[in-house]
């Protein structure tokens, strides 16, 4: 009994390997699509984002890119801890697939958040999150000189130990 047990199973394992190894890559990386989940956090202590030069544009140096999944786009949720003032923030999240990276203006968390004093300095301690489909690249700017942030006026942003980025992300 145990001498037909033995290759009977041999020979199932080889036919169930032999299904996947010869299968076309989308059929493999869909049966196999929970595996790819990651979670990172990003510490932005002692890190300075310049401001804005030109109004509601996003040059190098301006940002700083957090995650690239390049080739494979990615789906998930993003958490910020960042400087803040007057129930808004100084940075904002690009995501999009490089260069078309759309800017997501972050909403403080009420609950979550500490507002700084009032006059544009950020100084201001607020939490936000969002959900993001299907991009490659995630990357934190300084957004004070756009229109309608910090009344407009620039200032650079120098992250402490309070701030930093959390990205859950799986395959899209």
């Amino acid at each position: 009994m145990k001498k037909i047990i033995i290759p009977a199973v041999l020979a199932a394992t080889m036919v169930i390997a032999g299904t996947f190894a010869f299968m076309p890559i989308e059929k493999a990386s869909t049966v196999h699509r929970s595996v790819g989940t990651s979670s990172i956090f990003v510490s932005l202590d002692g890190v300075t984002l310049t401001s804005v030069t030109d109004n509601d544009v996003v040059n190098p140096g301006e940002f700083i890119l957090l995650h690239d999944t390049t080739p494979v786009s990615v789906s998930g949720h993003v958490a910020v801890v960042g400087p803040c003032d007057d129930d808004e923030f100084a940075v904002g999240i690009l995501t999009g697939e490089a260069p078309a990276l759309a800017l997501t203006v972050l909403a403080p968390i009420g609950a979550l958040s500490t507002f700084g004093g009032g006059d544009d300095a950020f100084t201001g301690v607020c939490t936000a999150h969002f959900d993001f489909t299907a991009e490659t690249d995630i990357a934190i700017a300084n957004i004070t000189g756009f229109t309608g942030v910090g009344n407009g006026v620039q200032s650079d942003i120098v992250f402490d130990d309070e701030h930093g980025v959390t990205i859950f992300s799986r395959p899209a």
